[in-house]
């Protein structure tokens, strides 16, 4: 049986076919949904458009797969639930999969994430989005800490722009909103994550089996991040080989990722490319935590 899990993010949106438990297809548009919320928590007519075109023509491609309809599964994360307008999106949003779109709480986007790194098992997850960055640990199939702050790549860049002196300001006030847990080892996953995985191993073109379960050690991520803002958007492009919508947000993101490794004491992080699309797909299957 084929299922189709499409997360419709606050920088892209993505699509998994699944048969079978197996992933037969991935594909993802960057639609940037996000792009202006910071300003007034209104998604844009323009964002809106674009996201749910992004929507039509991923859903056409599950369909053309042999998906049935009513086996395409959408959900939305942080620039829904935190917009004025979400509502308006849904319904737009539901006229093109004929279902509802789920709008996951921070809570429960944390716990998609976990289920698609761990499978049910034991770890901490960090999820670096466009509009949110979750932080959730789980031990003996329990969810011990969960939070969501309201911070991601996209957001960052409306706020702040590349300055880095504001950047690292309002991170610091977001991430004094986790609790000082102990943290022996971190996952993390993300487009920004992935970035930064990909520079790591001087990839220019993505190769998921490549940057799945890449180490970055905190010594190679700050001249990471340093490097990043030395560069403008445009050399970031040319000579990094990062997309030029990806580009002009990665700077936030990587100051994120850092300044979470920094602030819990770590020595490195692993990315992974297993992520929420694949927890999703695993909750839609009865896998869950327990609270």
């Amino acid at each position: 049986m084929k299922k189709a899990i499409i997360d419709i993010g606050s920088n892209s949106v993505r699509l998994c076919v699944f048969a079978n438990g197996i992933v037969i297809f991935r594909d993802k548009i960057t639609s940037q949904l996000a792009e202006g919320l910071s300003d007034d928590l209104y998604l844009s007519k323009q964002s809106i458009e674009r996201t749910v075109q992004a929507l039509k023509e991923l859903a056409e491609k599950a369909l053309a797969l042999g998906v049935e309809r009513e086996k395409i599964f959408a959900f939305a994360t942080a620039a829904v639930r935190n917009s004025v307008n979400g509502k308006e999106f849904c319904d737009l949003a539901k006229s093109v999969v004929n279902q509802p779109i789920d709008v996951l709480s921070g809570d429960l986007e944390g716990e998609m994430a976990l289920l698609g790194v761990f499978s049910g098992g034991d770890g901490v997850c960090l999820d670096i989005g466009g509009g949110s960055t979750e932080l959730v640990v789980a031990k003996d199939r329990k969810i011990l800490y969960s939070h969501s702050i309201k911070i991601g790549a996209v957001v960052l860049y409306d706020k702040c722009g590349e300055d880095r002196d504001a950047l690292q300001k309002l991170i610091n006030e977001k991430l004094s909103e986790y609790k000082d847990i102990k943290i022996e080892a971190l996952t993390a996953i993300g487009g920004t994550c992935s970035i930064i995985a990909m520079l790591q191993r001087n990839l220019k073109k993505y190769d998921r089996e490549i940057v799945n379960n890449t180490y970055i050690a905190l010594s190679d991520l700050e001249l990471i991040v340093e490097r990043l803002f030395t560069l403008s958007k445009e050399q970031r492009v040319e000579i990094l080989g990062i997309k030029e919508k990806r580009a002009k947000i990665i700077c936030g993101g990587a100051l994120i990722l850092l300044s979470i490794l920094k602030k819990f004491n770590l020595s490195g992080v692993t990315v992974s490319e297993n992520d929420n699309l694949e927890g999703y797909y695993r909750y839609l299957e009865g896998m869950r935590y327990e609270k």
